[in-house]
């Protein structure tokens, strides 16, 4: 992504705690000094299967995914 040039992105990060619990922080530690990148929600770990408490997270930020596109659209 750093060869790349990306920037001006909203991006989120889900990450399988199963067979990569560490994917989260090195995919935030690769994408460190892209210009203008911006963080929706908070980084979401799914073990093995979708719980309760991952499904809420999921939700959560599905809603906030749809919340960030109506506002980008309605400037």
């Amino acid at each position: 992504m750093k060869n790349l040039h990306i920037q001006n992105r909203t991006i989120s990060i889900i990450e399988n705690g199963s067979w990569a619990p560490k994917s989260g922080s090195l995919i935030a530690k690769e994408l460190e000094g892209l210009d203008n990148i911006t963080y929706l929600g908070d980084p979401i770990t799914v073990k093995s299967s979708v719980n309760d408490e991952t499904r809420e997270s999921l939700i959560a930020l599905g809603q906030a995914i749809a919340d960030d596109i109506y506002e980008k659209k309605n400037k």
